[in-house]
């Protein structure tokens, strides 16, 4: 492996080995132990504060939708009356029209966008030992990558097959859990907690980040749609 990708798996280890390094540094016995506790407990903490939600759909997205459902219907009665609609429409009307248009036009732009990056799938999920703790779910994470969520079964003996493959994967992953996790210390414990809090930090801002683009989409398109009508009721006034 050569280039950005080995670049990448150099860098997590060198990370990996100072996560592992400041978490051994913390010693051992009684006061050690006291140290481990505090931090776990400091940890999760906050990251129970966080405030990431499994759904998200913007407020912007919401009002997207509908306006698209709206130009959807007026797209409708425009295709089945059109020949009932005068031809000499007025510089108001041909405003409202064009404000209309472009406002639709602008909502879809944002429902694309928004289904874009949602399908996206987190770089952080790439790295093979810090991108996600395996104490907990991410989609599409290590070691959840055998596992099949969206399962689709064929008739007869196919599905039996497939069926038997799947649950050989949950098993396999069940054992592997138990496993780790009956053998998980303290320090392995502050070294998941950690990993994870900074998983949900990152993927926050990308949320935030994510509704701000959104959301200024949409403002400057409205804006852009407003003038535009503006524009065009002007030049019919004149």
């Amino acid at each position: 492996m050569t280039g950005p990708a080995a670049q990448t798996r150099s860098l997590e280890d060198r990370v990996e080995a100072e996560l592992n390094s400041l978490i051994v540094s913390i010693g051992y016995g009684k006061k050690a132990e006291a140290r481990l506790d505090y931090l776990i407990e400091k940890v999760r903490k906050r990251r129970g504060s966080l405030t990431v939600k499994p759904e998200f759909t913007p407020e912007v997205v919401g009002i997207a939708k509908q306006i698209v459902a709206f130009g959807a219907a007026g797209l409708s009665f425009a295709l089945a009356f059109g020949e009932k609609i005068p031809a000499n429409l007025g510089a108001f009307s041909l405003a409202l029209m064009a404000l209309y248009a472009n406002v639709t036009i602008v909502s879809l732009l944002i429902l694309i966008w928004f289904f874009a990056q949602a399908r996206t799938r987190y770089p952080w999920l790439y790295l093979h030992k810090l991108g996600n703790s395996s104490k907990y779910f991410y989609y599409a994470a290590e070691p959840l990558l055998k596992m099949s969520y969206r399962p689709f079964y064929l008739p007869a003996g196919f599905r039996d097959r497939g069926l038997s493959q799947d649950l050989e994967r949950y098993l396999e992953n069940l054992s592997s859990l138990s496993r780790e996790t009956v053998s998980e210390n303290k320090k392995d414990e502050l070294r998941n907690e950690l990993i994870q809090y900074h998983l949900l930090i990152v993927y926050q801002g990308y949320l935030d980040q994510y509704e701000q683009q959104l959301t200024h989409l949409a403002l400057y398109g409205f804006i852009g749609s407003a003038i535009c009508a503006m524009v065009v009721l002007a030049l019919g006034l004149i």
